[in-house]
């Protein structure tokens, strides 16, 4: 019997403890932990005083009665968005519209074999997005660092119901950007690649100039960086990289144009890019008699 006792207190002693099984039913006053509050996007903040912002005068609001331009600040918010990135396109939408404040976004079409085809550059103060459900073709990418002052699509389409100004203002920029697409489509069916090479550099330089300066300035100088690689203004011209770059050299050993770094241009003289861009420093073509049929 004593062995037995022995034995028995031996297993006792190597039998592992029992581990205490607590469940959330056996503390019903402890409290849940508290969500947290997720934190907002860097790239995203409230718009600050409008009347500080750097393209006010040339902007949508900038022809607006006071009461829309204070009903579309409420609802403005600044957004930053790094060079390369895709903004919107046909199977990506931003989910808002936009101002650009600074930057500079190239607008491409695609086919489904893989080419593409740069139609078109905003610049500050220009509009991105397209008002009501609508499917837009083009793909928006940024080609520098960009600052947007974006609207909510909802919140915007309100107020273009709420203030007809605000629709006459978009309206007016439509036109402009159609007359913008009927010289892109001049330029590249009948312009020469000096001179497609000349008016996209003009281009560039009138938008990126400081206000004030229009497209028929004739002694202003200018200096820009080059929100494009040899490239990208290739593929917006449908030239060669070869030959943008020889026309490239071309401006600079006439004067026309000085290089400073990779991207930096000068502009010494912009009537004289303007008038190669126009053809006006080529003889005109004698056009033949008319004849009768």
């Amino acid at each position: 019997i004593a062995s037995k006792a022995l034995q028995d207190g031996l297993r006792a002693t190597q039998r592992p403890p029992r581990r205490r099984q607590t469940s959330i039913a056996t503390a019903p006053d402890a409290a849940p932990p508290a969500p947290t509050k997720p934190k907002a996007p860097l790239f995203e903040v409230p718009c600050s005083d409008c009347s500080e912002c750097p393209i006010r005068d040339r902007a949508l609001c900038s022809g607006l009665p006071k009461s829309a331009a204070t009903a579309l600040g409420r609802i403005a918010h600044s957004r930053r968005i790094p060079a390369g990135q895709v903004i919107e396109g046909p199977h990506q939408t931003m989910g808002s519209f936009a101002v650009i404040i600074s930057g500079v976004v190239k607008l491409v079409r695609t086919q489904h074999d893989g080419r593409q085809q740069i139609v078109g550059l905003r610049f500050p103060a220009d509009f991105l997005g397209r008002p009501y459900p609508t499917r837009n073709p083009l793909i928006a990418q940024a080609t520098t660092n960009l600052e947007l002052c974006c609207f909510s699509k909802d919140a915007f389409e309100t107020l273009m119901l709420k203030h007809p100004r605000l629709g006459q203002s978009l309206l007016r920029r439509t036109l402009d950007d159609l007359d913008v697409s009927r010289e892109w489509m001049f330029l590249l069916g009948r312009k020469t690649a000096r001179e497609k090479v000349a008016s996209l550099l003009f281009s560039i330089g009138v938008r990126l100039a400081q206000p004030g300066c229009d497209a028929d300035c004739d002694q202003t100088s200018l200096e820009f960086d080059l929100p494009l690689s040899r490239h990208e203004i290739a593929d917006a011209l449908g030239l060669t990289i070869e030959t943008v770059s020889r026309e490239i050299r071309y401006f600079e050993s006439q004067g026309m144009i000085g290089i400073k770094g990779r991207r930096s241009i000068v502009v010494p003289n912009l009537g004289t890019l303007r008038g190669l861009a126009k053809g006006e420093q080529q003889q005109p073509t004698e056009l033949p008699p008319l004849t009768e049929f």
